[in-house]
């Protein structure tokens, strides 16, 4: 075999996909002329290596399918199977990142990020002064505390205690949802748009 038509089948081969005399030239940056590019794609059909096929005016060329091995029948069957179960994980990941996006343009409808810092920030104040309060009205020797309204901020700063975790999961679910794309991780993020968030 001519070296010119060695270079002419490896390139077929590498590039397994049919070509016209011209684009075999112009791919090959014109390293072999046309006169014997023609002459060599004509030994190779001629040989059976390569096959040419004429559509309208155009002449195309591709390495001969023949030979080829091909796999048992069982291999073909599990390899499609396996197709399947992939397409199947890529819809139901589909299906997972539209019910996240849904669920995410629902939280920023009800509350904003911003609206989730603020509003922690409030309740948190707020424990705080209850809690303060609470402590102040401790029994001490030769204190007499008002037991209703100790019983009263209790229970207000239970019911704060609570909201105040309510929202701080609400808004770790937007950070959650947020993250799906973004470069940045949870605490990243937080410190961007100054926000706490319990440390992971």
């Amino acid at each position: 075999m001519e070296p010119t038509a060695e270079t002419v089948l490896n390139y077929l081969k590498e590039q397994n996909r049919p070509y016209s005399v011209t684009d075999i030239f112009n791919n090959l940056h014109k390293a072999i002329g046309k006169t014997v590019l023609q002459r060599d794609l004509d030994s190779l059909v001629g040989s059976g290596e390569v096959v040419g096929k004429t559509y309208g005016k155009q002449r195309i060329y591709y390495v001969s399918q023949e030979g080829e091995i091909v796999p048992p029948e069982e291999d073909v069957a599990a390899i499609d199977r396996e197709i399947e179960a992939l397409r199947e994980e890529i819809a139901s990941k589909a299906q997972h990142v539209k019910e996240l996006r849904t669920q995410l343009d629902t939280l920023k409808s009800n509350m904003s990020l911003d609206h989730c810092r603020r509003e922690i920030e409030r309740f948190t104040e707020l424990n705080k002064k209850l809690k303060s309060k609470i402590e102040i009205m401790e029994p001490r020797e030769g204190f007499e505390i008002d037991r209703a309204e100790l019983a009263s901020l209790t229970r207000r700063r239970d019911i704060l205690s609570k909201e105040l975790k309510k929202r701080k999961k609400i808004c770790e679910d937007a950070l959650s949802i947020v993250l799906e794309n973004c470069p940045l991780n949870k605490t990243e993020l937080a410190d961007e748009i100054g926000l706490e968030v319990e440390p992971s």
